[in-house]
């Protein structure tokens, strides 16, 4: 990071969760307010692939979730944590989120975050982005870098397996996430046809 952008990473936040899904608790959030980038997955979508990450990301407890549902009724609500939390792990850490934190990651994904990328529209993020910010286009933007096991390829998991089970914690952050990239691409003239083809 200090090699090919010198300055460009927050020291205060950087520290404390270097490596980790680490959150934003009340001091780091004064810290970093309006200087925060982010990009989103549908929840459901990041419950999936948590639970297929490294033998149950983030969980909790010592004995395994005997099953993705199990699991995504704990994990429920990680961005959330992230947003409203302090801490390395904020994203596993217990209890669930209360309908307070929900309103105040929403709030501070409105008020703190330059930029709202979502991951499942990634190229036309990076595009969002580089207009946002400039800087020269590369082809490596666009690559699957962290390509996991059990998705095909750009195709979403299947999630039949949670039975019906929806995230009420991180829909209404997704929601407003994805609002805020709509309005990013009408305001910045992105347009998904030109997008990505200069690299």
């Amino acid at each position: 990071m200090d090699t090919l952008c010198p300055g460009g990473f927050s020291s205060t936040f950087r520290e404390a969760v270097v490596g980790q899904h680490g959150g934003l608790d009340g001091s780091l959030w004064a810290l970093n307010r309006g200087h925060l980038v982010t990009m989103l997955r549908q929840p459901e979508q990041r419950l999936i692939s948590g639970y297929n990450y490294l033998d149950q990301m983030e969980w909790p407890f010592d004995t395994p979730a005997a099953s993705l549902r199990e699991y995504a009724e704990w994990m429920a609500g990680g961005t959330v944590r992230q947003l409203t939390r302090g801490g390395g792990h904020a994203s596993g850490e217990l209890p669930l989120p209360t309908s307070e934190e929900v309103s105040i990651a929403i709030q501070r994904l409105r008020e703190g975050f330059v930029f709202v990328g979502i991951t499942e529209q990634w190229d036309l993020s990076i595009c969002l982005f580089r207009a946002m910010f400039g800087g020269a286009c590369v082809s490596s933007d666009f690559s699957n870098t962290r390509q996991g096991n059990s998705s095909s390829g750009g195709s979403l998991y299947d999630t039949s397996e949670l039975y019906g089970f929806v995230d009420v914690y991180d829909g209404p952050v997704y929601a407003e996430a994805q609002d805020m990239f709509r309005q990013g691409i009408k305001l910045y003239g992105v347009v998904e046809d030109k997008c990505g083809l200069d690299c």
